[in-house]
């Protein structure tokens, strides 16, 4: 996983992951085009992917992603 679009793909889909963690698709879709998320969603995304038992998403596989380590 290297990017932020890959952690997206991991749940699907950007709809699922808005479902997951209780936003709206758009916003999603948002992040994919900027190839970005915001770290105040870094904790509900872990969350989900831990109760979806979706392998790779934590802390640090987010860090590395966005400081490009």
């Amino acid at each position: 996983m290297n990017t932020f679009r890959d952690v997206i793909a991991k749940f699907g889909s950007a709809e699922n992951l808005a479902r997951a963690i209780a936003v709206k698709g758009v916003t999603v879709r948002q992040w994919q085009q900027r190839e970005s998320i915001p770290v105040s969603y870094w904790p509900a995304i872990i969350m989900a992917a831990t109760e979806s038992e979706i392998d790779g998403i934590d802390p640090l596989s987010l860090y590395r992603i966005a400081t490009g380590r």
